[in-house]
């Protein structure tokens, strides 16, 4: 792989006084009323993520590495099968949990494979002299493994809300615990863009104008968190007019009369010395 010279740029989330995520508890009659515009948020922020993670993995696998550079001492782990293409053995190495219609926790984890890239990373990140420096390609490779971590854990996360939502529609107590969870979104989602920041993989894909759209609609998603939640149950209209009488307020100032705007100052101070 070859290492392109420009870095990539993040944006900064938006901070505000009214976009801070640090949003208080949402009763559970809020969540159930207005779970369509929860899910409607939650499969936004799915799509930015997976389209992330396919062109991650578009890139892995155009690579023509495989999984065996992934062994840290040797060998990998028995079981962990290194005929598959490298996006397929570290999906499973950072598996995303799912969960049935019912919303129970489906078991997916296939141990080999999260074995290997926990020892992976640790003998990448725990490097140090005198031993053979890592190369180019296990330095990619432990930044995208962080990345995909990262991207698997917040869709885990959408995934549980969702399961939650849905296990609410017998039991409505979850309401309340569904959008606790939901609170927890805009953390996931700025690691990933915190792991992108720092990753010197994300460098090597080469469509880095849809990666730029995708760290936009991400950014937007996390750090409007506190606007999303006083919005829920508004319409667009009443969004718009509050929007708009906010900045009005803001901005408002009184208008000079005609008469104050040629007035003329003919105090002594103000007159031209003789």
């Amino acid at each position: 792989m070859k290492v392109k010279i420009d870095k990539i740029q993040t944006p900064s989330l938006v901070s505000s006084s009214e976009d801070q995520y640090q949003v208080s508890s949402v009763d559970a009659a809020t969540v159930e009323r207005n779970q369509s515009q929860m899910r409607s948020y939650i499969s936004t922020a799915r799509a930015h993520l997976e389209s992330l993670k396919q062109e991650l993995y578009k890139t892995l696998d155009a690579s023509g590495l495989s999984p065996a550079i992934l062994q840290a001492n040797g060998s990998l782990p028995a079981g962990a099968d290194t005929s598959l293409p490298l996006s397929a053995f570290l999906e499973k190495a950072y598996t995303v949990q799912t969960y049935s219609d019912e919303g129970e926790p489906i078991i997916n984890r296939e141990q080999p494979y999260i074995d290997t890239g926990k020892q992976f990373a640790k003998f990448c990140d725990e490097w140090h002299p005198p031993r053979v420096p890592l190369t180019t390609d296990q330095i990619l490779l432990n930044d995208a493994g962080k990345m995909i971590a990262s991207i698997n854990t917040a869709l885990s996360q959408l995934n549980k809300v969702e399961a939650t939502l849905t296990i609410a529609r017998k039991d409505p107590a979850e309401y309340e615990r569904a959008g606790l969870q939901f609170q927890q979104i805009p953390n996931a989602i700025t690691t990933v863009l915190d792991s992108a920041s720092q990753s010197k993989f994300v460098e090597v894909v080469p469509n880095q104008t849809v990666l730029q759209k995708i760290w936009s609609g991400l950014s937007e998603l996390a750090s409007k968190i506190g606007s999303f939640f006083s919005n829920l149950g508004k319409s667009e209209t009443q969004q718009y007019r509050e929007k708009f009488s906010a900045i009005r307020e803001k901005y408002e100032e009184p208008i000079p009369s005609a008469a104050e705007e040629h007035h003329v100052d003919v105090s002594n101070d103000a007159k031209p010395a003789l």
